[in-house]
């Protein structure tokens, strides 16, 4: 008795098909060129609110478009709108590969076990991960929000590894759609992993092996997972990669809450060496008739002032402007304004004093250092009425070994035995801005003038 063979699927529903995921592959590929293009803009733009290499200033402090309160503003601005556009794009990579075609295709190689795959694709993440640094240092000196940028590209180069592994090693036969959706979906995970640990690291070039491990392991995990789902239904993947989309997206806002910190290379400038007493004052010199013009992208030199007294605590007027951090080191800054009208002069280093719950916090003082290591040069720092001068703040953060919910205060005189004066926060930082725990240790410099 003649076998009939089962009829094959009509050619024109075929190309439907084919047209219509086509479309809806564009509109995704699109969709997410387009959203990161948005989040690298934005990181970008954040770079000009960012103390930076090499003499910790902002790029809009140079011209003097920019007060604390905007910069503040803009970072935040910038988070919202970075971590928002990272989120879409790697959304529309999710429906991308959802896209493709869920036909099962034949593999020419032999497939190996799940196990061999999962430890080569662990090994390959590790790979992507010590060639990925070098983006990450360069995104670390521009901007926390481009820091994100470089982990979510990161996670993109991991999931093309894992589709070139899994391509090879993976089942002998899979869908285009099961392959991305299964590179998409461990690779992100492993990618969250790594932010998560990188970011609360406290010595980043040390650590930074801990970081690699982590991702590797959570990597090969979700590969072997998956690779356990093969004679699953498709739908099974898609909920693992829905969850772990939200997971991404969890991470996005918790990125954007500003947890991760603006990277600062912490650089403070010394201040000028006392000319001795002896020293007879030079002879002024008249201007030449047509003097140079300065620079224009240069802001004008500070003026030596002379000052025969030494500053009043009364007259001055502290402040901590703000605070900066970098995967794990942290700084800020004691600011004193001369509020009185005549010019005054503060020396050396003060005696600053974190309290914690009214209770001063018992701290180790270390001296700090110029940009090559060495000791910072304390020298006379002359103010005239207005000018300021900073003391230079910066520890390594204590992450869950502070208390973050004692409110904290901090005070400054100017020398030992003198009465202490209350500095206050610039804005809002929590109740203790101040990362640190009892019995550890920060550094204070001496007075310096001021970045910009």
């Amino acid at each position: 008795m003649p076998t009939t063979e089962p009829p094959g699927p009509d050619p024109g529903v075929v190309d439907v098909e084919r047209g219509r995921r086509r479309a809806i592959g564009w509109v995704t590929w699109t969709t997410a060129a387009v959203a990161g293009a948005v989040a690298v803009e934005a990181a970008v733009g954040a770079a000009r609110y960012v103390r930076g290499f090499p003499d910790g200033t902002r790029p809009c402090e140079l011209v003097e478009a920019c007060t604390e309160a905007q910069v503040v503003d803009a970072l935040s601005a910038a988070w919202w709108t970075t971590g928002t556009a990272l989120a879409v794009a790697v959304a529309a990579l999710f429906a991308g590969a959802w896209s493709l075609s869920s036909s099962p295709v034949e593999r020419p190689l032999r497939p190996r076990s799940a196990t061999a795959q999962a430890v080569a694709t662990g090994v390959a993440g590790a790979l992507v991960c010590f060639v990925g640094s070098a983006g990450l240092l360069f995104a670390l000196f521009a901007s926390a929000q481009m820091l994100g940028v470089a982990f979510t590209v990161l996670g993109l180069l991991q999931a093309v590894v894992v589709h070139g592994v899994d391509s090879n090693w993976g089942p002998g036969s899979s869908s285009p759609r099961r392959s991305w959706l299964t590179a998409m979906a461990s690779s992100t995970a492993a990618t969250v992993a790594l932010t998560a640990v990188a970011t609360r690291l406290t010595a980043p070039v040390d650590g930074w092996w801990l970081a690699v491990a982590i991702d590797a392991l959570v990597l090969a995990g979700a590969v072997l997972a998956l690779r356990l789902t093969a004679g699953r239904s498709v739908r099974v993947i898609a909920a693992g990669a829905l969850c772990v989309g939200l997971l991404t997206a969890a991470c996005a806002a918790w990125l954007v809450t500003g947890l991760v910190p603006d990277p600062v290379t912490v650089r403070w400038p010394a201040g000028p060496v006392a000319r001795p007493p002896s020293q007879p004052d030079p002879e002024p010199v008249p201007p030449p008739s047509t003097p140079a013009p300065a620079p224009a992208t240069s802001p004008p030199p500070r003026p030596v002032v002379l000052a025969d007294v030494p500053c009043d605590p009364a007259v001055l007027s502290f402040l901590v402007p703000g605070f900066d951090g970098a995967m794990g080191a942290r700084a800020a800054s004691v600011q004193a304004t001369n509020t009185g009208d005549r010019a005054c002069w503060v020396e050396g280093a003060p005696v600053v004093t974190l309290l914690q719950g009214g209770t001063p916090l018992q701290l180790t003082v270390t001296p700090a250092t110029d940009p090559s290591g060495g000791p910072a040069v304390a020298g006379r720092i002359g103010l005239a009425p207005g000018d300021r001068a900073v003391v230079p703040l910066s520890w390594r953060t204590y992450g869950g070994w502070a208390d973050d919910e004692t409110p904290q205060s901090l005070t400054v005189a100017l020398v030992a035995g003198a009465p202490p004066v209350d500095v206050p926060f610039f804005a809002t930082y929590g109740p203790a801005p101040f990362d640190i725990a009892d019995g550890g240790a920060w550094q204070v410099g001496a007075w310096a003038l001021p970045s910009a």
